[in-house]
């Protein structure tokens, strides 16, 4: 029983660090999308840079609170990456609703 517990919290780093991979990745996928460069910015690049990781932190928190909701339902399955699926759907929706918001702002 022992054995259970502690192989579930062995994948809570991986699990973090899976999302934080993703949310990074769908970053930079939605700024190659959108066509952004730094030299479009004033300020240049501490601008540009500044904009992709406070966006991709703000999908990771939701993504992780999700996460965390999760696997406390779940933290008696034994599974290591319990909530991880959850979070991945939640990043990529936030993702997705970020870039929907950026199309229209391009747009006017």
């Amino acid at each position: 029983m022992t054995e259970k517990f502690t192989r579930a919290k062995g994948g809570m780093g991986k699990s973090i660090a899976i999302l934080v991979a993703v949310s990074l990745v769908s970053r930079i996928a939605t700024t190659i999308t959108l066509g952004t460069h730094p030299e479009n910015y004033p300020g240049a690049t501490g601008r540009f840079l500044g904009e992709n990781v406070g966006g991709a932190i703000g999908s990771l928190l939701v993504g992780l609170i999700f996460f965390f909701i999760i696997r406390l339902v779940r933290r008696r399955s034994g599974d290591p990456f319990a909530g991880v699926l959850g979070g991945l759907l939640v990043i990529i929706v936030a993702s997705y609703l970020a870039y929907i918001g950026k199309l229209s702002h391009i747009s006017r």
